[in-house]
């Protein structure tokens, strides 16, 4: 699982190209933070050491969920070639399993909860999407009711006409049919 978010406006290191983020993951490994700081405004780069440190962090995490779900997708799909007949649904539970092992062989509760988090969104978001399908069809379903209603009054306010029914004898038969289509 990659985080994708939008990293914020006032994080720069984040907005820098891949390649560059990695060279300065690489200068503080062999270097302090105050070392890397200099040397980034030197390349005109203002960070400060703690922006600096949270960018470390940040990376660090960043690279080892991008593993992560390398190696997991390798071992999806190579269970996938072994055993042809396993639904979709199985290689996902079994690439969710994997990438948490991976999480938390990193030792790495931040990505663990993040994983788990976002799997919670993305049930929330389906029985949301669920209950909003449920709520259309109940709207259909009552639009078509109301069509057939309206159908049938005409129909008998036609045949009210033709053979001259009395109101009370009319409003009978129109109290029967929201009755029987409506269970009004």
């Amino acid at each position: 699982m990659s985080d994708n978010r939008k990293p914020r406006s006032d994080s720069i290191l984040r907005t820098l190209p891949e390649a560059r983020q990695t060279e300065i993951a690489e200068h503080l490994r062999d270097h302090s933070y105050d070392d890397t700081v200099k040397w980034l405004a030197a390349d005109g780069l203002r960070v400060s050491r703690s922006a600096l440190s949270e960018f470390f962090s940040w990376y660090g995490i960043r690279r080892m969920c991008r593993e992560a779900e390398s190696g997991t997708r390798d071992i999806v799909q190579l269970f996938h070639k072994e055993f042809p007949e396993a639904s979709q649904e199985k290689l996902s539970a079994l690439g969710d399993m994997v990438f948490q092992l991976q999480a938390l062989k990193g030792q790495d509760p931040k990505t663990f909860l993040a994983f788990q988090t976002a799997k919670h969104r993305a049930r929330m978001d389906v029985a949301r999407l669920e209950q909003r399908e449920r709520e259309i069809k109940l709207a259909e379903r009552k639009v078509v009711m109301q069509e057939a209603k309206t159908k049938a009054h005409a129909a008998v306010e036609t045949a009210a006409k033709a053979v001259k029914l009395d109101d009370a004898t009319k409003r009978q038969i129109l109290d029967e049919i929201d009755r029987k289509l409506l269970g009004t």
